[in-house]
């Protein structure tokens, strides 16, 4: 009969429940959850998602896997004798076989893999088995964070980061970056002079409010050790938030081996940032008009940064630095404000949409992400955290020549947008449509602008982006925004809505 353990992870309960577990592994992971409010329980509590957890060896899953199989032989072999004996039970003796058979497949899949994971994220129960404690517990760090996360995702901005407070006010920084970027070996070094708020999922509310989340932290061993040790804040000697949490900056981290001298932070805009700083981001486009909500957030904390640094014992000066700028520059408080203001330039030949291109899938000349991010990537297992690689820059495309068929100056066909969210940064914009990210360069911002509030024709778009952009001469303008209008349609942008006389503006 395994202990069970009740703890919270961004205020969500969980109870873990460890059988196969000596006492004295159990009672580390008790000590190494304690910042999480980790404590025995005879009972699970009610609502609390339940995981049980265990260790098997090969032989035990080996064992089970044979056994199940033997069960489903059986069922199959009895199903053909009643068959044979009694043609009306046939059916339903058939039926068990194959359930029998499928419970049999069922349970050689699960068992055969170590550290399997079963249960959807959206059931109660889930169930987590390892060849040995510290694969659990490595396995369990993370399930139960995606598990929160996942429970979280519409009420929280959650960054794949790192981060600290500042004893004296409780502002707190947050170090984005993925997986083996250094997070951890930094939360450490930064936690023992100012206060440990987590070293994986920092989440933010509404109001910039930060919930402190001090899971152990996942501490990597030579090789060839796969599995992470799963650390407490307090054998790390980590300074333990003391009050209220609020955010008040972020910054991405770059750490580069061969840098030399002290840390230096340079500022990075979101377009610049995005194929890095988006699959950071846990479930995007599950709130409403995510990418504003975004910016404005970044906007409140004073701009998104890069800290490039070689080793974690530089960074307390520099985030001591840091959280004096925010307190002078009063960062995180007053209302959140919108991002950067609309930029302008000349149409010229870089296309239809600006000089930065990807054709990532053989049509869109933009910037691609896939926005699921840090919790939600696609291949990763309930969620699990994954950064995208960036994509290749493809070379600048030259203006397509006037024709007939990019040309269409027609009043009558109307064009919507069809994307979620849209927000302006600089001259770039950044565009969310189901789970994507595009930045989109070029005239294509005015574009996107126009049609925000109402279809528009392609005149009037015209109309727009000559008003912003300046005239080209020569006829060109309605060729490169029937261009541009046409790759738009082609990702999925815009739509045409059908026809009707248009107002030219």
């Amino acid at each position: 009969m395994g202990s069970w353990v009740t703890l919270t992870a961004l205020q969500q309960p969980f109870a873990v429940v460890l059988e196969g577990v000596g006492e004295t592994d159990a009672r580390h992971f008790l000590e190494s959850w304690q910042w999480c409010e980790a404590r025995e329980v005879a009972v699970a509590p009610e609502g609390a998602t339940i995981i049980r957890a265990s260790v098997q060896d090969a032989s035990v899953r080996r064992a089970v896997a044979i056994g199940a199989a033997a069960t489903a032989a059986a069922a199959a072999e009895a199903a053909a004798a009643t068959a044979a004996a009694d043609p009306d039970t046939a059916k339903g003796a058939a039926a068990s076989a194959a359930t029998a058979v499928a419970a049999a497949a069922d349970t050689a899949a699960a068992d055969s893999d170590v550290g399997e994971l079963t249960g959807a994220a959206e059931t109660a129960e889930q169930r987590a088995t390892a060849p040995t404690y510290r694969a659990l517990a490595d396995q369990l760090s993370g399930l139960i964070t995606r598990l929160a996360i996942d429970a979280r995702r519409a009420e929280l901005l959650m960054f794949h980061a790192g981060g600290v407070a500042d004893p004296a006010t409780g502002d707190v920084i947050a170090f984005v970056g993925p997986s083996g970027r250094g997070k951890t070996t930094a939360s450490i070094a930064l936690g023992k002079v100012f206060e440990y708020v987590t070293d994986e999922t920092l989440a933010v509310q509404d109001d910039l409010g930060v919930l402190a989340y001090g899971k152990p932290l996942s501490v990597k061993q030579p090789p060839p050790e796969y599995y992470k040790d799963q650390v407490s804040p307090s054998e790390l000697g980590l300074n333990a938030p003391s009050g209220a949490l609020r955010l008040v900056g972020v910054v991405m981290l770059d750490r580069q081996p061969g840098h030399e001298g002290a840390p230096s932070i340079r500022p990075v805009s979101v377009a610049e940032s995005v194929e890095e700083l988006v699959p950071q981001i846990s479930y995007l486009p599950e709130r409403q008009k995510p990418l504003r909500r975004l910016v404005q957030v970044l906007a409140a904390c004073g701009g998104l940064r890069a800290v490039t640094y070689s080793e974690a014992a530089t960074l307390p000066e520099v985030f001591a630095r840091l959280f004096a700028e925010a307190r002078a520059a009063g960062h995180g408080s007053g209302a959140l404000v919108r991002g950067a203001g609309v930029g302008a330039g000349d149409v010229d030949a870089r296309g239809a949409l600006g000089a930065r291109e990807v054709d990532a899938r053989g049509a869109a000349r933009a910037n691609v992400v896939d926005d699921r991010g840090a919790a939600g990537a696609p291949g990763a297992a309930a969620g699990a955290a994954a950064a995208a690689e960036p994509a290749a820059a493809a070379p600048a495309a030259a203006a397509p020549p006037a024709t007939a068929e990019n040309t269409d100056t027609s009043d009558e066909e109307l064009l919507r947008a069809e994307y979620a969210d849209a927000v302006r940064d600089g001259e770039s914009m950044i565009v969310l449509s189901g789970t994507t990210v595009r930045v989109l360069g070029g005239i294509a911002p005015t574009i996107i602008e126009a049609v925000e509030l109402a279809p528009r024709s392609r005149r009037q778009l015209v109309n727009a982006v000559v008003e912003v952009h300046g005239d080209p001469g020569e006829g060109l303008a309605e060729g490169l925004v029937g261009a541009a209008v046409g790759e738009l349609v082609e990702i999925g942008l815009l739509a045409v809505v059908g026809r009707g006389v248009g107002r030219d503006e």
